[in-house]
């Protein structure tokens, strides 16, 4: 929006001046400004972000960082408002701030929030979906057989040190120590080394089978989860999308703020007259960006329009300031008058 703000300037004098009490108002009293920076100083690029949410590609630890990023955004905003900011460009921001709470209570406790950061994966809390929680119960139910099975098997054939063991795609294999002599002959050998061989019992194939299958099935609804979170966060797209260009002013108005307060004196605001004739005056004007570098820099005055020419033909050699006085006056927020170069 700071781009936006430099390549397209206002050119309503209202609107101007009413930045410019904004910019003045936020380095009178640095409340505002302090308490927004510390707090949402690592804001994400949150108008990117739910744009991918919009288009249902998003990440579930960028899903995250948008609800985490509101959220901070409504806590800095229930702040900002109780000190308040009276009448001007900031007090109107703070108050049009829509209200986030009603559209982020929901998202509480919708998913497991830890999964989503470590394991990249949007799993809802018991209860929010219930295709998810029966795919999950299956898969549940899959597993507590597995263990059931390995149980009986170390009870049968009298060895704890029967494990379950994972070869490439043929998962869940009963290692078997291979002093054990007394395994089923119903129980297929699928590989063996030295000291272990590994097994599949006919039940354990069906149980594998079955666990596959739900563990396939519960994959498929977890992508439909995610799909309906952004669905369903998407139903506040304006709302979300409300808050972050208010933000995005806050943003840019601390922002020239910090500016104008770095630029040390002298300095001063500019004045707007209503007159016959467009006219623009400066008196000893400097270059904003050397002023901290450059001691010796010679100011200029610089008059256009009224009862001046609208142009001024600067000569001179090359390297003579003729690009900086150029860009001094422009950067001084200029439009309607022209300056022409011209190398001697």
């Amino acid at each position: 929006m700071l781009r936006q703000w430099v390549c397209h300037p206002l050119a309503d004098s209202t609107k101007i001046n009413a930045r410019l009490d904004a910019v003045d108002a936020l380095n009178a009293d640095t409340t505002v400004t302090e308490h927004f920076t510390s707090s949402l100083g690592k804001l994400p690029d949150l108008e990117r972000l739910i744009s991918r949410v919009h288009a249902g590609r998003c990440k579930a630890q960028d899903f995250l960082k948008v609800l985490e990023g509101f959220e901070q955004i409504e806590y800095t905003m229930s702040i900002l408002s109780e000190f308040g900011a009276g009448d001007g460009v900031i007090g109107q921001l703070i108050s049009s701030m829509p209200d986030l709470s009603g559209c982020l209570n929901k998202w509480k406790s919708a998913f497991d929030r830890e999964k989503a950061k470590q394991e990249g994966i949007l799993v809802p809390e018991s209860g929010v979906e219930e295709d998810f929680d029966n795919s999950q119960e299956n898969v549940n139910e899959c597993l507590a057989g597995l263990d059931k099975l390995l149980k009986k098997a170390r009870r049968e054939l009298n060895s704890t040190a029967i494990v379950f063991r994972d070869n490439g795609k043929e998962i869940y294999q009963l290692e078997v120590p291979a002093k054990v002599k007394n395994v089923p002959k119903n129980w297929d050998q699928m590989s063996a080394t030295a000291k272990v061989k590994r097994y599949y019992s006919p039940e354990l194939r069906k149980l594998v089978r079955a666990l596959q299958e739900a563990q396939e099935t519960h994959g498929q609804i977890v992508r439909e989860v995610a799909g309906r979170f952004y669905a369903r966060f998407d139903e506040d797209y304006a709302t979300w999308l409300a808050a972050i260009k208010i933000i995005a002013q806050l943003d840019c108005l601390i922002s020239l703020a910090r500016a104008s307060a770095s630029l040390g004196e002298p300095s001063c605001r500019p004045v707007f007259v209503k007159d016959n004739r467009t006219v623009i005056e400066f008196e000893e004007l400097r270059h904003p960006c050397m002023l901290t570098s450059v001691t010796d820099f010679i100011p200029n005055d610089i008059k256009l329009g009224g009862n001046a020419p609208n142009i001024d033909l600067l000569t001179g050699a090359n390297a003579a300031g003729k690009s900086t006085i150029l860009r001094m006056v422009c950067l001084s927020k200029f439009p309607p008058y022209f300056i022409v170069l011209y190398n001697d």
